[in-house]
């Protein structure tokens, strides 16, 4: 039987988070100005976007990270994860997740981030309001999972069945 993987920290999958957030912008970015180079060539000149393309421009950002997520998933590891020497596989095994498992992870782990973002942005200007507090709770509760899991896996995790290990790379001998 193989050798049980190594289990990342709390902090160390926070910290790859966070550098995720780098390759993240740069799709937003660069899926933004795509877009609005289109729309403007399709003869919208206004200085500002107007309502119906902020959806249309919204829900494209958000299928470009969802294709960056599982195509690079998919295969284990984004940059941010191999630099945190982090690896993503299934449940039962340690090869890397399908697609199907690959798109349900980002769908539940998105839904979750995106909730405690806005819960937060709320919060700034109104510190009573209920609604807020509980949109942190999926990521918040994701969290502490984390935290008391032995195997110290998020929610979206389990629930998607992946698993976030240290990655394990093999050295060649002479180097």
């Amino acid at each position: 039987m193989p050798d049980e993987p190594e289990y990342p920290r709390l902090w160390r999958r926070l910290a790859s988070c966070l550098y995720e957030t780098l390759p993240m912008l740069a799709i937003v970015f660069a899926t933004g100005l795509i877009f609005i180079g289109i729309v403007h060539a399709a003869g919208v000149t206004d200085v500002r976007l107007p309502q119906p393309f902020r959806g249309v421009l919204l829900v494209i950002c958000y299928a470009s990270l969802g294709a960056y997520c599982v195509a690079f998933w998919s295969h284990g590891q984004t940059l941010p994860m191999r630099a945190w020497k982090l690896r993503l596989v299934t449940t039962g095994s340690l090869a890397a997740p399908s697609r199907g498992r690959c798109a349900a992870r980002y769908l539940i782990a998105s839904a979750a981030w995106s909730l405690a973002l806005f819960g937060l942005l709320w919060l700034r200007d109104h510190r009573d309001a209920v609604g807020a507090w509980l949109a942190l709770l999926p990521l918040g509760g994701s969290l502490v999972v984390a935290g008391f899991d032995p195997r110290r896996q998020a929610l979206y995790d389990r629930l998607a069945g992946t698993r976030l290990v240290v990655s394990r790379e093999i050295k060649a001998s002479g180097t």
